[in-house]
C-alpha cells in the first residue's frame, strides 16, 4: 500500500520534519482510561495499562489527548489492529495503518468512537507491524516499530516515525504543497477520524487508551 498524506491549508509550506517538533513538549504524564475502571494517572508508559488482568488488549484505535498542559496540544489517533501487552513487558504491538494528527479529541456525535475536532495532518497508508514475543526481554520487544512509534508519539518525540517514513522514500524535508504524495484537506470536508467499536480481546467488555498529558 502507497503512503499518502493530508494536511490543513496552514501547513502547506510545513514540512514533515518541521511540523514533527510541534510535537515535543514537557512535563507529560499519562493516564489510561478504561470503560470498567476508573483512570489512573503514570508518569511512564511503563506504569501504564496495568488495571488490565489480559495480557493482551486489542484496539482498534489509540488516542493521545496531549491536553491543555501541552506547549503543542497536538492530539493523534493511531489506526489499526493494535495490541498491548500488559505486566511485566508494556510493549504495543501489532499494525499501524493510519495516523491523525490535530486538535481537540472528542467523542462522535453518536457516542461510537473519537474523532479530532480540528484535524492537521492524516498519514494513510503506513502499515507498519511488529510483533510481540513472550520468550524476549523487554528492551527487545521494545525496539518493535509499532512500539517506538506509538510510544515516541506519546513521548513527544516522531523520530522513530520519521525515520520510517525515510527509509521508504518520503521526502520529510520537502513543504507537503510540493509532495506528490500529499493534498489539502477540503475546506467542506475535513478529515475526522471515525474510529468503530473497540473491541477488547479475551474479554466480552470494551475498552479504550486516551492517554493525556
Amino acid at each position: 500500500m502507497t503512503i499518502s498524506i493530508q494536511f490543513n491549508a496552514p501547513l502547506g509550506s510545513a514540512t514533515l520534519a518541521s511540523y514533527s517538533q510541534t510535537l515535543k513538549v514537557k512535563n507529560r504524564k499519562e493516564t489510561i482510561s478504561n470503560d470498567a475502571t476508573e483512570t489512573k494517572e503514570a508518569q511512564a508508559l511503563a506504569s501504564m495499562c496495568d488495571d488490565s488482568s489480559d495480557d493482551a488488549v486489542g484496539y482498534d484505535f489509540i488516542g493521545i489527548d496531549t491536553g491543555t498542559s501541552c506547549k503543542s496540544n497536538t492530539d493523534i489517533i493511531v489506526e489499526g489492529d493494535l495490541f498491548y501487552s500488559h505486566t511485566p513487558q508494556y510493549t504495543f504491538y501489532g499494525k499501524i495503518e493510519s495516523l491523525v494528527l490535530g486538535k481537540y479529541l472528542n467523542p462522535n456525535p453518536d457516542g461510537i468512537g473519537k474523532q479530532l475536532e480540528e484535524s492537521q495532518l492524516k498519514l494513510s497508508g503506513l502499515v507498519i507491524t511488529s510483533e510481540f514475543d513472550s520468550g524476549k526481554t523487554m528492551a527487545e520487544n521494545h525496539q518493535g516499530e509499532v512500539h517506538k512509534v506509538i510510544d515516541g508519539l506519546i513521548r513527544g518525540n516522531a523520530d522513530p516515525l520519521l525515520e520510517i517514513l525515510q527509509a521508504r522514500g518520503v521526502d520529510i524535508n520537502t513543504p507537503l504543497k510540493d509532495l506528490a504524495i500529499a493534498s489539502q484537506f477540503s475546506a467542506t470536508n475535513e478529515v475526522i477520524a471515525d474510529i468503530p467499536v473497540v473491541d477488547t480481546v479475551g474479554t466480552s467488555d470494551s475498552a479504550e487508551i486516551l492517554m493525556a498529558a
